[in-house]
């Protein structure tokens, strides 16, 4: 961002041709905004009642079988949350049963696919070990329990488990037998049974590791909220052979959100909710080394406070969403180039039919389509499932 200043008495004594530029530079923003591209989200499913509050900030995943899975946080009317289907031939959307005495409760808000198109999930509690499970859903089947955590063991993760590249997953937990600073497992067929390979301690710098990413490179990569405080958050990364090396402490840069996005373009994106400099938010990009770069600094007017990271589209611009700002102060969707240039807003929410306050990370489908969810708005007040093309370049 440059900054123009009038230190010298010859630049002060021209105010008229500063107005001139000043003019052009603002006849230009307009022009863009008045060109900017615009999209009108589908709605494919209006939340009943009974999902009032069941805030979801996590993200929507595919299955193999085309399906589309929205897990939802536990609500006053929803004890144990919930996992729903979307079909998006059909625009059907059902219900996924998840028994909580032979599989568990409360579905991690995240879920993460495998090459076969298997659905990988956590339960944070519930279950045959009333301490959680790990469960899955093949293309086209119905879930079933992948490990059940006993008393031994400790609860399960609220993050789901990253799938590897020799079929096992890579999960971490905080609250284990251990202790409650977090601990990186390994999970193996046919039992999936944790197989311990890092111990956070105190020496590491981070706690309550979470939010779990991979980019093949043998490294799991994730974001830490640390205890002293969500400003002094971290992004870190660790093998098989327990090396851990923190990447990038957030303090300088605001309030991180619990949400990490491989670019697959050699980079990481996140958000910052708010922060002494971006009281409305901003978007990072981080490479696997820590190299961070701000992308953008939300107004208010072009989106406030996102929850979750943009995405990177198969047209190569970066989606998202902010959950308040925008013309009704409702939330809006947005796009821009990775390098953070051509910044445009794609639609305002405004609470009404078609939903407002997005939260959840959006995801594109084998259509090519943008799905995400708002917690406003819709028949009942209680958010919606909407989706939208990509607009031309």
């Amino acid at each position: 961002m440059s900054v123009l200043t009038s230190s010298s008495p010859r630049r002060a004594a021209r105010p008229a041709q500063f107005f001139r530029l000043a003019v052009t530079v603002a006849a230009l923003g307009c022009s863009a905004l008045a060109n900017a591209a615009s999209v009108t989200p589908t709605v494919h499913y209006k939340f009943p009642f009974a999902y009032q509050n069941s805030y979801a900030t996590g993200r929507l995943a595919q299955g193999g079988d085309g399906q589309i899975f929205i897990a939802t946080h536990e609500s006053l009317y929803l004890s144990c949350g919930s996992l729903l289907a979307l079909n998006p031939a059909s625009g059907v959307v059902s219900k996924v049963v998840l028994d909580r005495n032979t599989l568990g409760c409360k579905p991690s808000e995240t879920l993460n696919v495998d090459a076969q198109g298997t659905l990988w999930g956590s339960l944070s509690s519930k279950g045959p070990g009333r301490r959680g499970s790990l469960f899955r859903i093949p293309a086209g089947g119905s879930p079933t329990l992948a490990h059940a955590y006993t008393k031994s063991e400790g609860y399960a993760g609220t993050t789901a488990p990253v799938p590897w590249a020799d079929g096992s997953l890579r999960s971490v937990r905080v609250y284990t037998a251990q202790g409650s600073s977090g601990q990186f497992e390994r999970n193996a067929a046919p039992a999936y049974q944790p197989e311990l390979f890092r111990m956070v301690t105190a020496e590491d710098g981070i706690t309550s590791p979470h939010t779990l990413a991979s980019r093949g490179d043998g490294y799991l990569y994730g974001l830490a909220i640390n205890t002293q405080g969500e400003q002094l958050s971290s992004m870190f990364r660790v093998n098989d052979a327990g090396d851990l090396k923190v990447l990038v402490k957030f303090y300088p840069y605001g309030l991180v959100n619990p949400d990490l996005v491989d670019g697959r373009d050699g980079y990481f994106y996140l958000t910052i909710n708010s922060g002494d400099s971006a009281a409305h938010g901003s978007v990072l990009r981080v490479s696997p080394e820590g190299n961070t770069t701000v992308l953008h600094l939300f107004n208010g007017a072009d989106g406030s406070h996102p929850t979750s990271a943009p995405i990177r589209a198969k047209d190569g611009w970066l989606y998202g969403t902010c959950a308040t700002g925008g013309t009704h102060g409702q939330g809006v969707i947005f796009r821009m180039q990775p390098d953070g240039g051509s910044y445009e807003v794609l639609y305002h929410f405004d609470g009404g039919a078609r939903g407002g306050w997005p939260r959840s990370g959006l995801l594109q489908a084998s259509d090519g389509r943008l799905y995400g969810r708002a917690i406003g708005g819709g028949t009942h007040g209680s958010g919606v499932v909407f989706s939208f093309n990509p607009p031309a370049p």
